[in-house]
């Protein structure tokens, strides 16, 4: 992981070391992406630019770290963090990672995928249908 700064001094305590957005630590199987700000309140929140920024920095470390095996993320961003200049749906937020993916120009090769996975509810608010003629459209 990239560090930002280190030693924050943060009023309702925590951790001191602050990672730049969208940095990977790789932990076995796992990967541990820094994917929000936290406020005075320690309250997770991130920009709409931070978000495709973080994405596009996220993508380019699993580019590295991956291995050739699939790799399985959730709907980013559609969990406790706090949207500070946007307002965005599960679809949109998933056509976001999509679409960061795409222009990032990672390219895994076979037999490794990527799996975004969309939990019980939030299936709801994804129009599939849209999603292919999204793929169809982009570059």
């Amino acid at each position: 992981m990239k560090i930002k700064e280190e030693c924050v001094h943060r009023k309702l305590g925590g951790k001191t070391t602050r990672y730049e957005l969208g940095s990977i630590f790789k932990d076995n199987d796992y990967f541990l992406v820094a994917f929000s700000k936290f406020n005075e309140k320690n309250e997770a929140n991130l920009r709409l630019a931070e978000y495709a920024t973080c994405l596009l920095k996220f993508w380019d470390e699993v580019n590295a770290l991956y291995n050739r095996r699939t790799v399985v993320l959730p709907l980013l961003g559609s969990g406790i963090t706090r949207h500070k200049d946007f307002n965005a749906s599960n679809q949109e937020l998933l056509e976001v990672i999509i679409w960061t993916f795409k222009i990032s120009k990672v390219k895994f090769k076979e037999p490794s995928k990527v799996k975004i996975v969309i939990y019980g509810n939030q299936m709801n608010d994804i129009n599939l249908y849209k999603l292919k003629e999204l793929e169809n459209n982009i570059l």
